[in-house]
């Protein structure tokens, strides 16, 4: 990579993003700041392959809970509840 004034060029059809990948949120949680604990197996954060199935059956429930809440709030804004009640006209306005 040869220099030039502005720093480094790269070569044609590389960029940044190639070199340095954007951050992937946490497969477990979906944040990208990870508060999942430690597998105790292998040692990674937010490792779905050694999780018990008391534990996926809680994170179940909770989206489940959550899923119900957000119903409840479209039905008070007065909106359908899922995106199959809506048009593509009406995506933007939702």
């Amino acid at each position: 990579m040869p220099n030039s004034i502005f720093g480094w060029s790269l070569p044609p059809g590389v960029t940044m993003r190639d070199i340095d990948p954007p951050e992937q949120p946490c497969h477990k949680c979906g944040k990208y700041d990870c508060v999942c604990q430690e597998c105790l197996v292998c040692g990674s954060y937010g490792c779905l392959t050694h999780e018990t199935h008391i534990s996926i059956y809680a994170r179940l429930q909770i989206l489940r809970m959550q899923v119900q809440a957000a119903e409840v709030e479209l039905k008070l804004r007065g909106l359908p509840t899922m995106p199959a009640d809506l048009s593509p006209a009406q995506w933007n306005q939702a």
